[in-house]
């Protein structure tokens, strides 16, 4: 989707902080163009919950959840 000339996926990593999936938010298209910033495993349940692109948004809220599992001093989960 295009939004004032920039490119915009439905969900997608932040190019800020690969701590943040930033969706657009369902509930207010067409009348607005709301990016949602999603931190947490509990924030992608509720948006999920609330609307969006599910699949994706549990996939995502998946990669969340790898972020904020434990890892030994290899790496390992």
């Amino acid at each position: 989707m295009n939004i004032s000339a920039k490119h915009y996926r439905t969900i997608w990593i932040s190019e800020d902080s690969d701590a943040v999936i930033q969706i657009i938010d369902q509930r207010s298209v067409p009348h607005e163009f709301i990016v949602q910033d999603i931190t947490s495993v509990t924030d992608m349940v509720i948006a999920i919950n609330d609307a969006g692109p599910v699949r994706a948004a549990a996939d995502f809220g998946m990669y969340l959840a790898s972020l904020e599992s434990p890892q030994d001093s290899k790496g390992n989960f």
